[in-house]
């Protein structure tokens, strides 16, 4: 979690959550949308919070735990069975149990989802190709919900999969592609093969994305592709693999402020 963005300029709170008071803080000015009427409490102790809310049968206290991510709340030990839901930032708890909710606030506050394009040496490319589910690193500001394009080094030189960052975070040793004794992991999967890929050429020749820092640099490193790039190759990816569209339309992008 990259603590140094900007939220939107209407935003309440002026940057990323940093301590489980923002999350508070944040829920506060939106928990009407999710049919909350009223906090009969705020505690020390677990839970953090009881609410009333409306449903059908009436008002119920629904009880709540703040997290700045939903992976805290398994971390810190806390029992499920004692708690309904979980306001978090950032939900990277992917096999929570199935009858605690998940409120994720960056939803509500402009925080949209990023591509990157990250490069794969000869040395991964197999483990990468073997199974549709990794724990892989990942760029520190990356996010649960982020798209991954993984760059084939020479001699492939071509984007050829595309996989979605599902959490679970954790900060493990580091392998031979960087200087880090550790180094950030998450959990992915793939979201599609790209059966006919994108070549280094075609970025190169493209109008728009000859410009970019995929260009600049030569395509390694973990590189943070804008919106508008994204529409591009996009484009370029359906063109030569029709049908992928239908995959990639299930990971929309919002406008980053």
């Amino acid at each position: 979690m990259d603590v140094t963005d900007k939220l939107q300029n209407n935003a309440p709170l002026e940057k990323v959550p940093q301590r489980e008071v923002d999350v508070i803080f944040l829920f506060s000015q939106i928990f009407k949308n999710y049919e909350f009427t009223q906090i009969k409490k705020i505690q020390t102790q677990f839970p953090d919070c009881i609410a009333y809310r409306k449903t059908n049968s009436g008002l119920k206290e629904v009880r709540i735990e703040f997290e700045l991510e939903s992976i805290n709340f398994n971390t810190h030990g806390h029992n499920p069975e004692e708690c309904d839901c979980i306001v978090c930032w950032e939900h990277n708890w992917y096999d929570k149990p199935e009858h605690l909710e998940v409120i994720e606030l960056r939803e509500h506050y402009g925080y949209s989802r990023r591509i990157w394009v990250m490069a794969v040496g000869n040395n991964y490319k197999t483990e990468l190709q073997s199974s549709d589910n990794h724990s892989w690193s990942v760029p520190l500001k990356s996010h649960a919900g982020d798209i991954v394009l993984f760059y084939y080094n020479a001699p492939e030189s071509c984007i050829k999969d595309i996989f979605v960052i599902n959490g679970q975070y954790s900060k493990e040793n580091s392998g031979d592609w960087t200087v880090r004794k550790k180094d950030i992991f998450a959990n992915i999967q793939r979201i599609t093969e790209l059966h006919s890929p994108i070549f280094f050429k075609d970025i190169k020749n493209d109008n728009l994305l000859s410009k970019s820092k995929m260009i600049r640099k030569n395509m390694q490193g973990r590189i943070d592709v804008t919106n508008e790039e994204w529409q591009r190759l996009t484009d370029l990816m359906i063109k030569k693999n029709p049908g992928i569209d239908i995959e990639l339309s299930k990971f929309p992008l919002q406008e980053r402020s």
